[in-house]
């Protein structure tokens, strides 16, 4: 087995979640390795909460090699066991660990690990499969440039979009919620489906999220800002402290949308190569099992030929999400704005391990049988046309 000692060097661009997860695994599993992770800010990571369930942790595997996410569990801020969600029909418990990473936390762990081969208010000006070249002029090379600066490539009207205003508060008295709320739905549906989202850090913290799944690709921050202090007050949380907010949008592509690629030669990870959950845009799961193929190989047979290889397997992660795709069709497609609740409240009406399975992106055949089958929440035929339409998203 190679131990990446003098293979040569790796630049990692972009310390978002993809790239950091990435760096971090390669020094973890190749501490010898040759390492630089560049990041433009002064932080790693934005100011980003990222969640997960327990079972995102289960393993992969591609080309015989056992892929292991479950390393980012230390990474954690927050677990829980059990979450809810809420639609006007009622409320349900699952009783599945969760976990949180907050942006802060996750940025110092990662910096601690890497320590010199970090590099901050680094912003990259170009690169390419041998080179990168920072905006003050300088350039550095490498043996593999791994590109991990966010999304690209995906057209708007190849896209529907989740996009979340969010603020993280602190409550003068205990706020009372004990576990995640991942879906409120008994809010009014506003251009598309939406939800509060809440996570209870501590009895007096909680980030509570404005959530929305539809055309508009930026977050509405004045219909959060509307919406979140009446919610808040539901809650019982009559008084407190705003200490932060977060915001952003996540593509979600529709069937026939072309996969992002990356700049040739280079290993492109992250939302850059569409490696994310394709109905929830959701990365967390992806990043890891990346981050881990890439360290593997790397042990196993240093960077000759990393760059194909990679992305042979992020077309392979791409067609296997042909089937979300196709979902996200007849939630955007078939279903009017105001209909995409009852899509969503019929889907959490199937059993908590289907549900795992999806958010996993390994859904059995049988599983989807049983999405596509019973009662519709749409009319059944717009819903098989759109099941199969190349149309655009309008």
């Amino acid at each position: 087995m190679n131990t990446a000692g003098g293979v040569g060097r790796v630049i990692v661009v972009g310390g978002g979640l993809a790239g950091s997860l990435l760096a971090a695994r390669v020094h973890q599993l190749a501490p010898d390795a040759e390492l630089s992770l560049l990041e433009a800010g002064p932080a790693l990571g934005g100011e980003h909460t990222w969640s997960f369930h327990e079972s995102d942790l289960k393993p992969g595997y591609y080309r015989g090699t056992v892929l292991r996410p479950d390393f980012v569990r230390p990474f954690a801020s927050a677990s829980w066991d059990g979450h809810d969600v809420r639609f006007a029909g009622g409320a349900r418990r699952l009783a599945g660990r969760y976990h949180s990473l907050r942006s802060g936390d996750f940025a110092a762990k990662v910096a601690a690990q890497l320590g010199p081969k970090l590099r901050l208010n680094a912003p990259v000006a170009a690169l390419d499969a041998r080179r990168v070249v920072l905006a003050n002029g300088e350039e550095l090379a490498a043996s593999c440039v791994v590109d991990a600066r966010g999304p690209a490539g995906l057209a708007a009207e190849d896209c529907a979009f989740q996009t979340f205003y969010g603020l993280f508060v602190r409550a003068a008295a205990p706020h009372g919620l004990t576990r995640p709320m991942l879906m409120d739905a008994t809010v009014a549906q506003r251009g598309g489906f939406r939800f509060v989202y809440a996570l209870p850090f501590s009895a007096t913290t909680l980030l509570v999220e404005d959530t929305r799944f539809g055309a508009a690709a930026a977050p509405d921050e004045a219909g959060a800002r509307a919406l979140l202090p009446g919610y808040l007050q539901g809650l019982g949380v009559a008084a407190y402290e705003e200490t932060g907010h977060e915001s952003g949008s996540l593509p979600i592509p529709l069937a026939f949308a072309a996969r992002p690629r990356g700049v040739p030669g280079t290993v492109a990870v992250g939302a850059r190569a569409g490696l994310y959950q394709p109905t929830t845009g959701y990365s967390l799961r992806a990043a890891a099992l990346t981050a881990d193929l890439f360290a593997r190989r790397l042990l196993a047979h240093g960077l000759a030929g990393m760059a194909d290889f990679c992305e042979d397997y992020a077309e392979a992660r791409w067609r296997a999400g042909g089937f979300y795709r196709r979902l996200n069709n007849m939630l955007f497609l078939a279903a009017a704005p105001d209909e995409r609740v009852a899509v969503m409240a019929r889907f959490y009406g199937l059993g908590e391990r289907l549900v795992e399975r999806f958010y996993a992106q390994e859904l059995t055949l049988l599983d989807k049988a049983k999405i596509l089958t019973g009662k519709p929440p749409v009319p059944l035929a717009r819903g098989v046309r759109a099941f199969f339409a190349r149309a655009a998203f309008a």
